[in-house]
């Protein structure tokens, strides 16, 4: 199984491990583009660099966690700070 780094809105703790500066330029664009959106819940780094072992020539591999739309529809969807609590 493969390390998964997961990190709290506006915490940026998880990169005190070794990464290009351009993984670092990488994720901060995800960041910014997915955070924003109610709809995703989480941005999972794993792989190479969730590991500490990227070179610079990984891939940034990763998992988007989102709402369904019928969970959406079904339900008020709760803050963030209720679900990293």
């Amino acid at each position: 199984m493969g390390s998964i780094v997961s990190v709290k809105r506006g915490q940026r703790g998880w990169y005190n491990r070794a990464m290009h500066r351009h993984h670092h330029a990488a994720i901060d664009k995800l960041t910014a583009r997915f955070q924003p959106d109610p709809r995703f819940l989480a941005l999972l780094i794993i792989g190479s660099i969730a590991r500490g072992e990227a070179r610079a020539d990984s891939d940034i591999d990763f998992y988007l966690i989102s709402w369904s739309l019928s969970m959406m529809q079904r339900t008020e969807r709760p803050s963030h700070n209720a679900l990293l609590s």
